[in-house]
């Protein structure tokens, strides 16, 4: 797996354990977005079992909101959104550099977009 691939799951597992707890449906997104983004199972438990670590965060502007989409979808695989994933959404949306005047909204939107289950190709779709 690569270092991109590799942090991007890092980041999802830190959210699975943001709320000190992990919920089965949490696991099964995790291993649901691997699929979707051609990584395997052994893989993922690679990673989260000997993290290392990489800090890269996407350059464009498809990387961040694909990377913001797996976390929220994940941050929802438990029927309810816990402060501690919406902050950490948050912080990323800051470390990734979009302004902090729209790191809320940008939030909110994700969150409600998963929520009434958009996709990621009609968010990307939105956004183009």
């Amino acid at each position: 797996m690569n270092e991109k691939l590799k942090a991007h799951f890092l980041r999802i597992y830190a959210l699975m354990l943001a709320d000190g707890r992990i919920d089965p449906r949490e696991l099964s997104v995790l291993y649901e977005i691997g699929k979707k983004r051609g990584v395997t199972t052994e893989e993922i438990n690679a990673v989260v079992m000997k993290p290392g670590g990489s800090n890269y965060l996407p350059d464009t502007i498809e990387e961040k909101v694909i990377m913001l989409y797996d976390l929220v979808q994940l941050a929802w695989a438990d029927g309810e959104i816990q402060e501690e994933e919406r902050r950490m959404v948050e912080s990323i949306c800051a470390k990734m550099g979009f302004p902090t005047e729209n790191i809320h909204s940008i939030a909110d939107f994700l969150f409600e977009g998963v929520k009434n289950g958009i996709t990621e190709e009609q968010l990307l779709n939105e956004l183009a």
